[in-house]
């Protein structure tokens, strides 16, 4: 999920510490609604920050779908090393998270980025909040590829309506996105 609840404890910030597993929950779910009734399919890499408790990295790897929405969306253990992060967000067409600087250098790398801003009780829109103040929508400037998702429905509406263009692909000379992505599944 690119983010460390020790980090925001630190800083003085009150988070959830489930933040990570709620949120990835909610993402799930999100994901899953946007995929039906579409031909779209959905993966989701999953990659533990680093930093994160190695408890709470495993409990974030163990979540999987129910078998009856492993048709159009799959889950991805993206914590393998082999892969650097820059070709990771490369393989992808949207890098989400809390509050990760992969999101905010996403739109920088022709990739969206959402911001999982969720409303809940200790969740992602309280870290938001704590971090940049009151105004952090605006001050975040979600526009040009940023978009927030303060609900999970909120979710759902931005991943239906994203537009993936073709100009976000691999362009020739560069890696094979679904190489990459098969060499982070491992």
């Amino acid at each position: 999920m690119g983010d460390v609840p020790a980090d925001f404890t630190a800083a003085g910030i009150t988070s959830d510490p489930q933040i990570n597993i709620r949120t990835l929950q909610k993402l799930i779910n999100s994901t899953c609604l946007a995929a039906k009734d579409t031909s779209r399919k959905y993966a989701i890499l999953v990659r533990p920050h680093g930093r994160d408790d190695k408890d709470d990295q495993d409990a974030l790897l163990q979540i999987q779908l129910a078998p009856e929405e492993f048709s159009r969306v799959r889950i991805i253990n993206a914590s393998s090393t082999a892969v650097g992060i820059f070709k990771r967000v490369f393989a992808s067409d949207v890098v989400t998270s809390i509050n990760s600087t992969a999101n905010h250098l996403a739109p920088k790398r022709g990739r969206e980025a959402i911001f999982l801003g969720f409303k809940d009780s200790g969740l992602g829109s309280e870290v938001l909040q704590e971090t940049y103040s009151d105004s952090y929508a605006e001050i975040l400037g979600f526009e040009n590829g940023a978009h927030l998702a303060g609900s999970e429905a909120e979710l759902v509406r931005v991943l239906r309506d994203l537009h993936i263009a073709n100009a976000s692909l691999p362009t020739e000379g560069t890696p094979n996105t679904d190489r990459l992505v098969a060499m982070i599944a491992g």
